[in-house]
């Protein structure tokens, strides 16, 4: 039926356009998945096919197009688990069963498992050659969660369970599987046994096995809302509620474990208000019915403040307890900037009296009763109302209708973003909460502190493309989470959404912003951050080049026109922030200049790309783009015009930053707008200053110094009276505050001249000044007028050479 990707692409486009929620959405892809699937776009199929089993996981057709998706895609051991799967919903199917023997004959045998069992077959049930062999493993492979795992159960099959507790809580307390499914799903199913149950009664003092114990609860429902449904996350959410209200009457007297505890109360609200957002995704609930109860967990949530890292007990403490203090600071941040985003996008809807008439009614049993039905809906949970942390005396008796400010937002970002910062998914999601694509030209600056231990730029960008790898620097990473970011916001833009419900929920319950391959360069840019080894290191390496290579534009980058200055316009806008904080005495004028040379160099290469476009010529782009991004497509010709223009612009400047004089009021005399001619006269009188210096000092060509200066200051005036003209009919414009002063300047300049030397010298006896540019200036271009500054926050700006424009008349005075 289609051929070609573009018409899928078109097809798919036709189809989501008219879907009303994300789960209508989702029940799209197994369609979409099995076109993409015979052009064969087979990541693209993948990743539509697992949006559908998302909301559809008992459809054996579906688990079987995963499966042959996989193994187009060579991932055999992944196609295997499809067709298991899609035989265990429908066993019937004899092609799916040769196919998985035909599949399990590809796979090449892991050496490591190998030796595992034949160990295991020789030790005759004797565990201690099975422990000294996993313990050798651990040395090679500390990181390896299932060796760990092995060991867990092996401690516990041969009944050392104090081994294997304190086994539990040393791996634990170093948080490296912290976002790892598999190590809490086994430490959840560990503190449940027996064995560890009843050591935990005989011990009732260790706070540290509770502490564990109640981390693992919170850290797998962390990590299943996003993938669990709906019925296991409730099981789960009240399996904590349990805990909680069991842990209550815990006489702990340590102060980090009142710390500990209230963090964890507040994850309790945060995850029954996740809850009710995901049966309203899912459909089982109306947003109407849930947004109430939800709102009221999310301000029980805020009310629990996260622990102060700079407190005694941080400050007092070991080296353990200090990491542990530390790494609860980062939760209660990563809490309160999901709950305090999703809160404030939701009062936005509603009257001022609506946050405090639920406050109010939180206090009532009735309200309590009702919030504890809707989340848990289970009979028999209902039927144990009577024992829930959820329906305790204490649960909501802090809940005020405040919610965190833009600033307390900001600090709990900054700190949130650290939490697990080689999770791109995260990152995006918080920058969108900043960040407007159908508002905002270009992005403010998030200010994370991710790769500070990576040089700020490479020596030069030339050199840098061709040192590989390890050229990687800050502003790398800068340009590469900037370019997501805009292709998020792009998508987030066509997603047809409830008009009462906020666009974006907890980044639990949001789908991916980020495409595998944009993900998979990410956490290798993290580790080659923290100079981690890489298994496969050459593939990696190779990985890392190539996002390498699209983020400085070699040959075959695949970014569009679009996107290259989006990219040039949020530099440029960082720059000028740093300006203003290096006039305050703050920031670094090398980072400065770094950022404004990596800005030009993005201008520089976008201007060819829309040259080609303004002529309708088709841009060359790769099959594989790391950034698919078709935003050209929807530039006319006046917008193409427009964006020229911008382009020839920021080069200006840029050129005058340098002191390329002749290349600065070249690019200024093509433009038409007000701006550029201001910027023109402000190089004149630069150069005529010079010139005037020059004169001081030579005293034998002082006449023909004299005729270059009033040269130099007559061009500027006339800059500036074309300016006035452009001016006109524009009353607001920023320029109309200095036009008048900076024309009066020179004149003044010009007529204390005329007093001391008589007349004027001719224009056309100033040759030299020829070879600046022509007198004449040329306004033929037709580029419309900029209304504001698209570079410099400030009329005024001070020359990185020790010139500045200040136009006023004492500095004239003085020179």
């Amino acid at each position: 039926m289609f051929r070609t990707k573009k018409e899928v692409d078109r097809h798919a486009a036709d189809l989501l356009r008219r879907t009303r929620d994300d789960k209508e959405r989702n029940g799209k892809g197994y369609q979409i998945a099995k076109l993409y699937q015979q052009v064969g776009e087979y990541e693209i199929a993948r990743r539509y096919l697992t949006a559908f089993l998302t909301v559809q996981d008992a459809v054996p057709q579906a688990h079987k197009l995963m499966g042959q998706i996989s193994e187009s895609l060579k991932d055999y051991r992944r196609a295997i688990v499809s067709y298991e799967k899609c035989l265990q919903l429908n066993e019937n199917q004899k092609d799916v069963v040769l196919k998985v023997c035909e599949l399990l004959l590809r796979i090449k045998v892991d050496k490591e498992t190998v030796k595992e069992k034949l160990i295991d077959s020789e030790s005759d049930g004797n565990p201690t050659e099975m422990e000294n062999f996993f313990k050798s493993e651990l040395v090679k492979k500390p990181g390896n969660v299932h060796i760990r795992i092995k060991l867990l159960k092996l401690y516990v099959d041969s009944k050392r369970i104090d081994t294997a507790i304190a086994h539990a809580v040393s791996v634990d307390s170093l948080y490296i599987f912290d976002f790892n499914v598999d190590w809490y799903d086994y430490l959840v199913e560990f503190y449940s046994l027996p064995y560890v149950c009843s050591h935990m009664e005989h011990h009732p003092t260790d706070i540290n096995v509770y502490t564990h114990k109640i981390f693992a609860h919170c850290k797998q429902l962390l990590l299943w809302l996003p993938a669990k449904d709906v019925s296991d996350i409730t099981e789960a959410l009240h399996a904590f509620d349990q805990l909680l209200l069991n842990v209550a009457s815990l006489q702990f007297h340590q102060p980090q474990w009142a710390a500990f505890l209230s963090e964890m109360q507040g994850y309790f609200f945060f995850f029954c208000g996740c809850l009710l957002f995901k049966r309203s995704l899912k459909g089982q609930s109306t947003w109407k019915e849930i947004e109430g109860a939800a709102t009221l967990c999310y301000l029980a949530s805020v009310s629990y403040r996260p622990i102060d890292k700079h407190s005694d007990l941080y400050l007092q403490g070991d080296l353990t307890n200090r990491l542990f203090v530390k790494y609860l600071h980062k939760m209660g941040c990563y809490r309160l900037s999901q709950v305090g985003h999703v809160l404030c996008d939701v009062v936005k809807k509603h009257s001022s009296n609506w946050i405090y008439d639920l406050t109010v009614r939180c206090s009532t049993p009735q309200c309590k009763e009702q919030l504890y039905d809707l989340v848990f809906t289970f009979r028999d949970m209902r039927r144990g109302r009577g024992k829930s942390f959820l329906l305790s005396e204490n649960a909501f008796n802090n809940v005020t209708s405040t919610i965190p400010t833009k600033s307390d937002l900001a600090e709990y970002d900054q700190v949130s973003v650290l939490l697990n910062s080689t999770d791109l998914n995260s990152i995006i999601w918080l920058c969108l909460h900043y960040y407007n694509a159908a508002k905002d030209e270009a992005q403010p600056n998030y200010n994370f502190s991710l790769f500070d231990n990576l040089p700020y730029s490479s020596s030069s960008l030339s050199s840098g493309l061709n040192l590989g790898v390890e050229s990687l620097c800050q502003l790398d990473t800068e340009v590469f989470l900037i370019a997501v970011v805009y292709s998020a916001g792009r998508l987030l833009q066509q997603v047809r959404q409830e008009p009462s419900r906020p666009q974006l929920l907890p980044k639990v319950l949001c789908r991916q912003f980020c495409t595998p391959e944009q993900a998979e360069w990410w956490q290798l840019a993290c580790k080659f951050r923290e100079k981690l080894e890489l298994d496969n290191f050459t593939k990696l390496r190779l990985i890392l080049m190539r996002g390498l290579d699209t983020v400085r534009l070699t040959e075959g980058h695949g970014m569009s026109a679009s996107l290259i200055l989006h990219v040039a316009r949020t530099l440029q806008n960082k720059a000028s922030q740093l300006k203003t904080e290096l006039e305050n005495g703050h920031g670094s004028f090398n980072k400065l200049e770094n950022i404004e040379e990596r800005a030009a160099y993005y201008w520089q290469a976008a201007l060819p790309l829309l040259q080609r476009l303004q002529k309708n010529l088709v841009l060359k782009m790769p099959k594989v783009r790391l950034f698919p991004d078709d935003s050209d497509n929807e530039l006319d010709t006046d917008r193409i015009k427009d964006l020229i223009g911008d382009c020839e612009y920021h080069l200006a400047l840029s050129f005058m930053s340098k002191g390329d004089h002749e290349e600065a009021i070249k690019r200024f005399e093509s433009l038409s707008n007000p701006w550029a001619s201001y910027h023109t006269a402000q190089v004149y009188r630069k150069l005529a200053l010079n010139e005037q210096n020059t004169t001081k000092q030579d005293d034998v060509s002082q006449d023909n110094h004299q005729s270059r200066y009033i040269a130099l200051l007559t061009k500027a005036k006339e800059a500036l009276y074309i300016t006035l003209d452009r001016l006109k009919g524009n009353k607001s414009h920023q320029l109309n505050l200095v036009i008048y002063e900076e024309i009066d300047d020179i004149e003044f300049l010009l007529t204390r001249l005329a007093i001391n030397n008589g007349p004027f010298p001719l224009i056309d006896d100033a040759s030299s000044t020829e070879s600046f540019c022509s007198a004449n200036m040329n306004v033929s271009t037709g580029i419309p007028a900029f209304d504001s500054p698209p570079h410099d926050s400030h009329i005024r700006s001070s020359s990185p050479h020790g010139f500045r424009f200040s136009g006023t008349l004492g500095k004239c005075l003085a020179q």
